[in-house]
């Protein structure tokens, strides 16, 4: 018997979600880690803009979706950093705030407001 007429069609799409499975948790163990050994950065910056997006997903049996939010600051060198955060972190600060933003690579870490 050829390999071929032994691989059913049912294996080839359960081996390619695996793969896929496989290849979308090592994106995010990848960025995870990237994250996670950055160098943490602190400077004076203003929050100019805060953007969230709705992403939504059908199925058979209805609907989901999933809200992600993220902040857009100036640094005092004119460098414009964007950054994931939650939505309590998003409805904590208004756009011109100003104070010392410290990041590490994509994450927020503190964002402490001056007068």
């Amino acid at each position: 018997m050829d390999f071929f007429e032994s691989f059913s069609f049912f294996s080839l799409i359960f081996t390619l979600i695996i793969v896929i499975i496989i290849i979308l948790l090592c994106i995010q163990l990848t960025n995870f880690l990237l994250n996670l050994t950055a160098d943490k950065v602190t400077i004076d910056a203003t929050l100019i803009s805060k953007d969230s997006a709705k992403n939504y997903h059908y199925n058979d049996h209805g609907g989901t979706w999933t809200t992600t939010f993220s902040f857009t600051f100036e640094t005092i060198n004119g460098e414009r950093v964007i950054l994931d955060v939650s939505y309590k972190t998003f409805r904590q600060y208004g756009i011109n705030d100003f104070g010392e933003l410290t990041y590490q690579r994509k994450w927020l870490k503190e964002f402490s407001l001056k007068s």
